[in-house]
């Protein structure tokens, strides 16, 4: 929310820098989320490892599924979206 002008773009750009990084899987929330997602469609993520979510939980709930141990996740938003409530529902 920081990002004002320059959300859609850097949001764009995030989208396409997780593609080239060969993220194995992408979960989003928020409502620029979907520049997110798209641009690592279109730069060549599959469409299958990647997750709009609608809450915190959900994201969660997702992770829980699939993480094992040694797995990294990087959890990244503004302070606004309060992306630590999802630390919080995987320690549940």
């Amino acid at each position: 929310l920081e990002l004002g002008k320059y959300s859609k773009e850097a949001h764009s750009k995030i989208g396409k820098q997780i593609a080239e990084l060969k993220i194995d899987l992408l979960f989003t929330l928020g409502e620029m989320s979907h520049h997110i997602c798209r641009n690592a469609v279109l730069s060549g993520m599959d469409e299958n490892s990647v997750y709009r979510c609608k809450d915190h939980k959900e994201i969660a709930v997702g992770l829980k599924k699939i993480l094992k141990a040694n797995d990294l996740v990087l959890i990244k938003g503004s302070r606004f979206m309060e992306m630590d409530k999802i630390i919080k529902f995987l320690r549940i």
